[in-house]
């Protein structure tokens, strides 16, 4: 059997959401600064993280997942708003960055950033076999708070 849902919770990020875009930030940053002898998240320093910038559209959720992910990626400390204030942007003239639509150059670099999020987040597993740990890797954890909470 298969199931697909998609659900948006009031236009809200989730606690739930927040959580897998922090963690998505770090698995990311593990992946591209490896913790090696210079290298890591120095290495990340060293080279633009203090002249990041992320564009995203002007929706709030959008925008709250965006900082959560900077969090994970950056290591940052604190809750989101001032890492939102200080580090994501919405500028009119680079929302058209975010709609590939006749363009087929951005298209393509889209479609295989879509590509490597689903590899790294879409994995199947067997829930009749699979442990709990490996079940909240893959879905988080059991008990949802930011639904009962």
């Amino acid at each position: 059997a298969e199931v697909q849902l998609i659900l948006k919770w009031g236009g809200n990020l989730t606690k739930l959401g927040e959580k897998q875009a922090i963690s998505l930030g770090e698995r990311f940053r593990n992946v591209m600064y490896p913790k090696t002898p210079g290298g890591g998240i120095l290495r990340l320093h060293s080279t633009f993280r203090h002249d990041m910038k992320i564009k995203t559209s002007d929706e709030g959720r959008v925008m709250k997942t965006a900082a959560a992910f900077a969090k994970g990626f950056l290591e940052l400390e604190g809750s989101i708003p001032p890492i939102l204030v200080s580090l994501v942007h919405k500028e009119k003239d680079s929302l058209h960055m975010l709609d590939p639509s006749g363009n087929k150059e951005v298209k393509a670099e889209l479609e295989a950033c879509k590509f490597e999020v689903n590899r790294h987040l879409q994995r199947d597993l067997d829930v009749n076999s699979a442990t709990k740990e490996e079940i909240e890797a893959a879905v988080g954890p059991q008990k949802l708070t930011s639904i009962t909470g």
